[in-house]
C-alpha cells in the first residue's frame, strides 16, 4: 500500500459529505441570518481581497499563485481560529450565486474559503437590496 495514498473509501466518503453540505447550503442560502462571526469573516476576507468579485466568481483569479498564498494566510490565521474543526475540509462552491450546484457551476475549495465567499455574497446581496 502506498503510504501517501488515501484509505479505501475515503474519497467516496468525502464526496458524500461534500454533497450533503452543498444540498443543505442550497436549501438555506437565502434564509441564513448574519452573525458577529460572519462580521469577523467578512472583515478579514475583504481586508485581504477588497476587489474580488464573488458573483460570478472568477475562478482564474481565485487560483492565481499570489491569491493562493493570500488565501492560505487568511485561512491559517483568522479563519482557522474561527472554524477550528473544519476550516480546511474540501467543499463545493458555486461559481454563479443564482445557479444550482452543477458540474459547470462548482469549484472545490477549502470550507473556510467557501464561508468567506458565501458570507460576502449574502452580505453584499442584502446591502444592495437584492432578494436573490
Amino acid at each position: 500500500m502506498d503510504p501517501y495514498g488515501n484509505a479505501p473509501g475515503l474519497e467516496e466518503e468525502w464526496a458524500v459529505q461534500a454533497m450533503q453540505f452543498a444540498e443543505q447550503h442550497w436549501q438555506t442560502r437565502h434564509h441564513t441570518p448574519l452573525t458577529p462571526f460572519d462580521d469577523q469573516l467578512y472583515g478579514a476576507f475583504r481586508a485581504r481581497f477588497p476587489h474580488l468579485a464573488v458573483d460570478p466568481l472568477d475562478v482564474t483569479e481565485l487560483k492565481r499563485p499570489e491569491a493562493r498564498v493570500a488565501w492560505r494566510q487568511l485561512l491559517e490565521g483568522v479563519v482557522k481560529e474561527l472554524l477550528p474543526d473544519d476550516w480546511n475540509f474540501g467543499t463545493l462552491l458555486r461559481i454563479r450565486d443564482e445557479l444550482a450546484y452543477t458540474d459547470d457551476n462548482t469549484v472545490l475549495v477549502p470550507r473556510g474559503q467557501f464561508y468567506c465567499i458565501e458570507v460576502a455574497r449574502l452580505r453584499e446581496r442584502r446591502r444592495n437590496g437584492s432578494a436573490n
